[in-house]
């Protein structure tokens, strides 16, 4: 052994793969400064300031907008409970953003896992008010979740018998 680590090659991401990383990434660091905000600025009045200013960078994703509805009216009790579980959803978007731009299947299974579990909710908010920006945010989470399945299960066949 000459104490030196060997590389592995690994193939080429796919640039779609990057991409959703990407906008993992992007959809962490918008909750974690909510996140942020909602510890930080323990105020009502500025924190429906902040959720008017940022509810236009959560059309399309229901669970976003619900959340920057919600933020004025989670003073009290439930105050921390909110900031919790936004800080939590940030760092389940991140860990899903490194797993898929580090080319780990673990990342893929992650996304395709919570991706999975909010299509009833998605298709439970467009049955209720169909339009065309919930149907398109419903479209695209299926047909990345069956993306990523597909990837999975190609790069299962195609690993190389030793």
């Amino acid at each position: 052994m000459s104490g030196r680590y060997e590389t592995v090659a690994r193939p080429e991401l796919p640039a779609v793969l990057r991409g959703i990383a990407l906008f993992k990434f992007a959809k962490a660091v918008m909750l974690a400064l909510l996140g942020v905000a909602l510890w930080i600025l323990d105020d009502p009045s500025t924190l429906q300031r902040l959720a008017h200013a940022l509810a236009p960078f959560a059309a399309g994703h229901h669970l976003l907008a619900g959340w920057f509805g919600a933020v004025p009216a989670a003073v009290g009790a439930h105050w921390h409970a909110l900031a919790a579980a936004v800080t939590v959803y940030a760092l389940i978007f991140l860990a899903e953003g490194i797993g898929l731009w580090r080319g780990r299947r673990w990342g893929a299974w992650l996304t395709v896992a919570v991706g999975a579990s909010l299509i009833p909710l998605e298709l439970y908010e467009w049955a209720g008010h169909h339009t065309a920006l919930r149907g398109a945010v419903l479209i695209v989470n299926a047909a990345i979740m069956i993306y990523l399945w597909r990837l999975m299960h190609r790069r299962r066949r195609q690993v190389p018998a030793s």
